[in-house]
């Protein structure tokens, strides 16, 4: 199977975000600035199911983290993975 150039990645990418960030749903039209390809876990690789479209606010909030830890109780918990969780369902 031949690997998709980087070009035609990016373009599925943010054809399946609508043009939105996956991860505050703003779209670019609406914020002004060029949304980012990036990687849900930095430690992956450039697969269609790592990778994801974000403003720059959500990218340099998530930075590389994959948890956050909650301020009350001391527990890391899993930041949103838009491949495997609803964007309705998580932000109740």
């Amino acid at each position: 199977m031949v690997n998709p150039s980087w070009q035609s990645i990016k373009e599925l990418v943010y054809e399946r975000a609508n043009g939105c960030c996956e991860y505050c749903q703003t779209c670019e039209i609406n914020i002004g600035q060029t949304l980012h390809i990036e990687h849900i876990n930095p430690a992956g690789g450039n697969q269609l199911d790592n990778l994801c479209l974000a403003c720059p606010n959500c990218n340099l909030s998530k930075a590389t983290a994959t948890t956050a830890v909650d301020p009350l109780t001391g527990v890391f918990y899993p930041l949103f993975n838009p491949r495997i969780q609803l964007w309705e369902a998580h932000f109740v």
